[in-house]
């Protein structure tokens, strides 16, 4: 597999469309993805960071199970999943985070070890370097 399914190109990545208002709040890199359905009878939301990927979904049904149009309220006029889907994500993966180092680069001093979901997201050896027993 190569590297660039695994890694982000080099360089500083920045927020683009949805992931503007997510990466605004978030004191770590965020990845964004948000859907809404036709009519708007659901909106999602799934975020990933380093440490944590989540998915939020919202809908509505009437009295008879049915789909309906998610009705507006709030601060939106529409809901979609860069609003409601969004702001629940930023409200979550903030508590989520709390104690969690941000990268590398980042951390503190300590000599404690990477978390386990890190040391198992780094790339494969190619296998042209690996030694044959």
């Amino acid at each position: 597999m190569a590297d660039t399914t695994l890694r982000p190109p080099a360089g500083r990545l920045r927020a683009n469309g949805s992931a503007d208002k997510v990466a605004a709040q978030m004191d770590r890199p965020v990845a964004a993805k948000t859907g809404s359905s036709s009519d708007n009878k659901s909106a999602q939301f799934v975020g990933f960071t380093p440490q944590v990927v989540t998915a939020v979904t919202l809908y509505q049904t009437g009295t008879d199970g049915s789909e309906e149009s998610i009705e507006p309220w709030g601060d939106y006029e529409e809901i979609t999943g860069s609003t409601y889907p969004a702001d629940i994500f930023i409200n979550y993966a903030k508590v989520a985070h709390e104690g969690l180092w941000r990268s590398r680069t980042s951390r503190s001093q300590s000599t404690s070890r990477p978390p386990v979901a890190e040391r198992f997201l780094r790339p494969p050896t190619p296998l042209a370097s690996r030694r044959r027993s």
